[in-house]
């Protein structure tokens, strides 16, 4: 029991600590604010995965072309290779959302707001590199993803923004949690479905 009056004061000492970081040094989000993904939000996880943004040097022998931009593209140039825009998951940030009720599940959701950059990759052919996330893995259903598993948007609390969704070409592709892999296929976005991603890649396959 000597030692009690010395824990009781170690346990104070950290509950003024705590409280003084969540009083001081948390800012609390204005009533009615859009959440926007591309502004660093307090303890956010970091918004880049192991060569998620990173330029791919040029590949001797690859049909590379120099950066474009296209009538209606969006606000930034892309470097095509092999006929696929390269983006990242910047780009992808080019979105915020707004609550939204869906009736039909009587629920309040996030309604994705596209900017100019998500506008102008709708239907065009893209590669992303990422995480894969399983959903299904007898239905070949998978999630490409900024993040591993243990941050990603359905177990670590990143944005919707940070996820798309890989219908792929091959029914019988297998991959396991956490795999980094590069996927092409053409940009959709969806804001209507709520059973799906906002960000769709049809006829997806990894690109080698």
């Amino acid at each position: 029991m000597r030692y009690l009056p010395y824990i009781l004061g170690v346990v104070t000492a950290f509950a003024l600590l705590n409280w003084a970081f969540v009083t001081f040094m948390v800012p609390e989000p204005e009533v009615g604010q859009e959440f926007d993904p591309t502004q660093p939000a307090p303890n956010s996880l970091p918004d880049v995965g192991p060569q998620s943004f990173s330029e791919v040097p040029p590949n001797e022998g690859t049909d590379r072309d120099e950066p474009t931009r296209e009538p209606g593209s969006g606000a930034r140039n892309f470097r095509i290779v092999n006929g696929y825009h390269e983006i990242s998951w910047i780009d992808l940030a080019d979105v915020s959302f707004v609550d939204k009720y869906y009736p039909e599940v009587e629920q309040i959701m996030l309604f994705p707001k596209f900017g100019e950059t998500v506008q102008g990759l709708e239907g065009k052919k893209v590669s992303i590199p990422g995480y894969i996330i399983p959903i299904d893995e007898e239905k070949g259903q998978y999630v490409l993803s900024a993040f591993p598993m243990s941050a990603c948007f359905f177990c670590g609390g990143a944005g919707p923004e940070s996820v798309v969704q890989l219908n792929l070409t091959e029914s019988d592709a297998s991959y396991k949690v956490d795999d980094w892999a590069t996927f092409k296929g053409t940009l959709r976005l969806n804001d209507e479905d709520i059973d799906q991603m906002n960000y769709i890649l049809e006829s997806a396959s990894e690109a080698i």
